[in-house]
């Protein structure tokens, strides 16, 4: 009897290797088309997070690509609700085409209505960094308290640990004076 589990795994499995196979043998120009084109279907379908992972392929190619990309991987982190990335690739595209590029006033458009969205994000992650701060500062101090704290506890044990020595040697030393008048009686 074949197990259907463990079929069902092994089918999945080729699938996936066959699958970065074939994009493993693609030169990194093709695969950069074949990923404009997974990101335009997404946007067609309004799944601009996996248009936006498409893009990221891209990126991670390191090839020279068009102006172009900077604008549509701009608008697509506007979707996104990533503003001040939107805003990092829209400035890169003015910067590569200027004022000459096809998508010009467009960017300048989406430039205007993402910079207050931006800059909200920006005070919204400084908020977040000096919260994340004040943490760190609280659990600092709690760590530092905790290690005196230790110490200190260390250093009571060692105390008694030496008192208790001394007491041993005393009674030792009364033992070994009261040991000798007996012996002569």
């Amino acid at each position: 009897m074949i197990n259907i589990k463990s079929t069902f795994c092994t089918t999945i499995i080729l699938f996936v290797l066959a699958t970065n196979t074939i994009a493993a043998n693609l030169p990194p120009e093709i695969l950069a088309d074949k990923y404009i084109l997974e990101a335009k279907k997404r946007v067609i379908e309004k799944e601009f997070s996996a248009a936006e992972k498409s893009f990221e392929k891209i990126e991670k190619l390191n090839i020279k690509v068009p102006d172009a990309f900077f604008f549509h991987y701009g608008k697509i982190l506007s979707k996104t609700g990533k503003a001040i990335k939107s805003v990092d690739y829209l400035v890169k595209y003015l910067q590569i085409s200027g004022n000459k590029g096809q998508f010009y006033h467009q960017t300048l458009e989406l430039l205007i209505e993402m910079e207050p969205q931006a800059e909200r994000e920006a005070r919204d992650f400084s908020k977040h960094l000096a919260r994340q701060k004040d943490r760190l500062i609280i659990q600092q101090r709690y760590a530092d308290e905790l290690i005196y704290w230790k110490k200190q506890e260390k250093q009571r044990k060692e105390r008694e640990a030496l008192k208790e020595k001394e007491k041993e040697k005393e009674e030792k030393e009364k033992k070994e004076a009261v040991n000798p008048i007996l012996k002569a009686n």
